[in-house]
């Protein structure tokens, strides 16, 4: 099962989740155990249970879970808990963000958890027929965008809303590549009045540093100079009330920014 930039092999029953051209993605093998299996020294919290980097060089994960939950569950949103490591070993760069794809140039969809990143990709997958690259974390490798799990999690209310019942994760179809460039940024989030701003270098540059999974890891060094590079792509916030109707408003508006500006 090929997502975030790896391939997870002990996974690849997951066929909703498949990816293609991934031959030269890191495998990572990943092993459920009895806690007393674990280190306890080295042990990341998933929430659900623990995980464990047995070896960071040869990608091996040991993962106690304390609860029932499914494979898929686990793959999204908690094997994210390990992408942080596994990035940071493989020189990679981390973001808290969605992507989608429009007109076939890929978008980063940034915002603070709970800013409805996910609800606005489903509404953007379901009623505007748009290819959803990644649900919630986005990794950049040689510049590239790797694809995430053909999933996306939705909240109770968004699932109520769209789906009228409760469904956790939302399967997506597999796409044809695994890997796209970056071509430009929106950043989302609420506010009393829908807010469109175009977003300068500066700017941008602040808000990725803001949404970089790398930066609470110890001993990771910043790397300010591809901060700098991932800015000079166009950038815009576009904040709305909290309010259903300002999902279509919004990417109706990102429709018209990008037909305007990217042909």
């Amino acid at each position: 099962m090929p997502a975030y930039g790896f391939k997870f092999p002990d996974l690849d029953f997951l066929n909703a989740m498949k990816a293609v051209n991934v031959d030269d993605w890191p495998s990572v093998n990943i092993e459920f155990v009895d806690k007393k299996f674990l280190n306890h020294s080295n042990l990341i919290n998933l929430e659900v249970g623990l995980l464990n980097i047995e070896d960071i060089n040869q990608l091996k994960l040991k993962i106690y879970l304390e609860k029932q939950i499914s494979i898929k569950e686990f793959i999204h949103p908690h094997i994210q808990f390990a992408l942080p490591s596994l990035a940071q070993i493989n020189q990679d760069f981390l973001f808290h963000s969605g992507a989608v794809i429009i007109n076939g140039k890929l978008f980063g969809i940034l915002g603070d958890r709970g800013a409805g990143k996910s609800s606005l990709l489903f509404e953007m997958f379901k009623n505007f027929n748009l290819e959803i690259f990644t649900d919630d974390v986005m990794l950049i490798r040689k510049n590239m965008v790797c694809i995430g799990p053909r999933l996306i999690g939705l909240r109770q209310s968004a699932s109520e809303k769209f789906l009228k019942k409760q469904i956790s994760l939302i399967e997506i179809p597999p796409m044809l590549y695994s890997e796209i460039p970056i071509a430009g940024w929106f950043i989302i989030g609420w506010s009393d009045n829908l807010f469109l701003k175009s977003l300068s270098v500066k700017e941008l540059s602040y808000e990725l540093q803001r949404y970089d999974l790398l930066k609470k890891q110890r001993f990771v060094q910043i790397n300010f100079e591809y901060y700098k590079y991932l800015s000079l792509f166009p950038a815009w916030k576009i904040f709305r009330p909290k309010k259903w109707a300002y999902n279509t408003d919004i990417i109706n508006c990102m429709l018209k920014i990008v037909n305007k500006d990217f042909n």
